[in-house]
């Protein structure tokens, strides 16, 4: 490999010397790492940086712990206790894909059902009598209502807007007009 001798080195070329450094890389790695430290001394002073680095951590002792670390139940439940009510519901029902997907399920089915079920209204047997009847007391009800709506109508414009509403404006804009003509007149 062809590596240009500079003041800047490579990411790959540092790879291969911290690898060489620590021990762990390639017979082919080490030599062409060698042969380029024997050439340029800024890859010579990494290597040995390095080196004294991989000595240091390759004497530190590896310590097994006897005792396990206990969290205090207090810094758990810290955690859980601040969730809300629709937090409570949404991971349990829709937090779960297979609780999502069986309510859609159940849903479609539903659809469905009431879609293709449908059916039309069944004739009783009604007599023409009794659709005449129906036809007049719906008349008269129609009748009343529409009696009714006429009176709240003219109830509400003539008592209500006229006189609850629009006269108190008219004499709140005369007052005020009153007031301008004053400060007009001054």
């Amino acid at each position: 490999m062809n590596y240009k001798m500079s003041s800047e080195v490579s990411e790959k070329l540092i790879s291969k010397i911290i690898s060489v450094a620590y021990g762990n890389a390639s017979w082919i790695n080490r030599i062409q790492v060698k042969k380029l430290i024997k050439k340029d001394l800024e890859i010579t002073a990494l290597y040995e940086n390095y080196c004294k680095t991989a000595e240091i951590v390759h004497s530190l002792k590896i310590e097994e712990y006897e005792t396990e670390q206990v969290v205090p139940e207090e810094q758990f439940n810290t955690v859980y206790k601040n969730k809300s009510i629709i937090e409570e519901i949404y991971s349990i029902f829709l937090g779960k894909p297979i609780v999502y997907s069986s309510a859609v399920t159940v849903l479609l089915i539903s659809i469905l059902f009431s879609v293709f079920s449908n059916r039309e209204i069944s004739y009783n047997g009604y007599t023409l009598a009794e659709v005449k009847k129906a036809n007049i007391d719906s008349r008269q009800a129609i009748s009343i209502v529409a009696g009714i709506f006429n009176k709240t109508r003219t109830t509400l414009k003539t008592d209500i807007l006229y006189k609850e509403v629009s006269a108190p404006i008219k004499e709140g804009i005369n007052t005020v007009n009153k007031l301008f003509n004053k400060e007009i007149e001054k």
